[in-house]
């Protein structure tokens, strides 16, 4: 039950998310900072806590989840009953999506992000009921691009309850600036060698393989260039192994985990951002890079085909293809010039559609919408 003053401006949102979750986090920092009440119920244990953000959390065992799923639902459900949100939004179609389709509570929205819709969805008969069944369940589906909310139209859902909208990128933090001297120097990096940046997790699905693969043929022709993969994940170690077996270790700079407060700085010490992902929603590291001016070179692959125009603002390889993705590289950092055009238009084309506050405020706007509309449906 929506209790009247909770349909004021000031909401009361409860987020289904793993609290670790950049991008779910950054949702409910904005709605914490505009004076909503926002609660998180999560399995994991978050390692920074938000301000004014209320936790819930339900420690479990990734392994047993299934199991021990029906007494999940249970603590669940007990929490909502206790904060009597006005909405709830629930981040990832499986798991999260899920649990909260099963406790029915309305009005519901599932923000579906990428590869629980793309991958997630696709391989077995199973995943793709239970997405179908959490979508169809859902109020309104908060789509983070074009590519996504095509593959949920192809699962049978209405295009009218889908919404696009992205986490978009705050252009004052993330911005072209001097060389980032304090980063190069850490590095053990010469301000002149050319640094190409990847900031994907080290996961099968980001295929940070093919890049370490490209690493010998870019030195072939420009033996200074440097390559720093920041981010961490269950290939960490074959991908260094890698990169020992091909002779470029001492060329790779493997950095691990960096906070997004810091990733601005490492954009801004880097020449080219590289994505060699196989499937993606719309990139948030792709627009970072592209609001510190950066030039891409990414994968043609329907999310990235938004963003990128090859060879007008970067460059859109072919998944797997370390060669070909070696010579957009090698073709960037030979010509100063085309990178900075890139990197120019990246930029403008962040500002105009992909502004975080704009974003979130369309964010805000639908809760709103949302919540009066089921409260007039009730009422009659």
């Amino acid at each position: 039950m929506i209790e009247v003053e909770q349909l004021e401006n000031k909401l009361k949102i409860c987020y289904f998310v793993n609290a670790n979750n950049i991008n779910a986090q950054r949702c409910m920092s904005f709605c914490a900072r505009v004076g909503h009440e926002v609660h998180a119920i999560s399995l994991e244990q978050p390692l920074q806590n938000i301000n004014s953000v209320h936790y819930h959390i339900i420690p479990t065992n990734k392994r047993l989840l299934l199991f021990t799923l029906p007494f999940k639902l249970l603590r669940f459900h007990k929490i909502i009953r206790e904060v009597k949100p006005s909405i709830v939004d629930t981040h990832y179609v499986i798991k999260y999506g899920f649990i909260a389709a099963l406790i029915g509570f309305h009005p519901l929205i599932v923000t579906a992000v990428g590869s629980d819709i793309l991958i997630g969805g696709k391989p077995a008969l199973l995943f793709r009921s239970i997405t179908r069944y959490t979508l169809m369940k859902a109020d309104l589906i908060i789509c983070r691009s074009r590519a996504i909310k095509e593959a949920i139209v192809r699962l049978g859902i209405e295009p009218t309850k889908t919404r696009i909208i992205l986490i978009g990128v705050d252009s004052e933090r993330f911005r072209p600036i001097t060389w980032d001297k304090s980063v190069r120097k850490e590095l053990a990096m010469d301000e002149l060698d050319p640094l190409v940046i990847s900031i994907r997790n080290l996961s099968p699905i980001y295929d940070v393989e093919t890049l370490i693969k490209s690493v010998p043929l870019v030195l072939a022709a420009v033996s200074r260039t440097k390559f720093i993969i920041v981010g961490q994940g269950k290939q960490q170690s074959y991908l260094q192994k890698l990169a020992q077996q091909l002779g470029v270790l001492e060329s790779v700079i493997f950095k691990g985990h960096v906070s997004h407060a810091d990733i601005p700085r490492y954009l801004s010490s880097a020449d080219i951002y590289v994505s060699t992902s196989l499937s993606d929603g719309t990139s948030n590291s792709l627009l970072e890079a592209m609001a510190c001016g950066l030039a891409p070179i990414v994968t043609n692959i329907p999310a990235n085909q938004c963003w990128i125009k090859d060879d007008e603002n970067g460059y859109l390889v072919p998944v797997k293809d370390h060669k070909a993705l070696a010579n957009k590289i090698v073709s960037l950092v030979t010509n100063d010039k085309l990178r900075r055009s890139f990197g120019e238009i990246c930029r403008k084309i962040v500002m105009k559609n992909a502004e975080h506050q704009t974003e979130m405020a369309k964010t805000e706007a639908s809760y709103h919408e949302l919540i009066s509309e089921y409260s007039k449906a009730k009422i009659n």
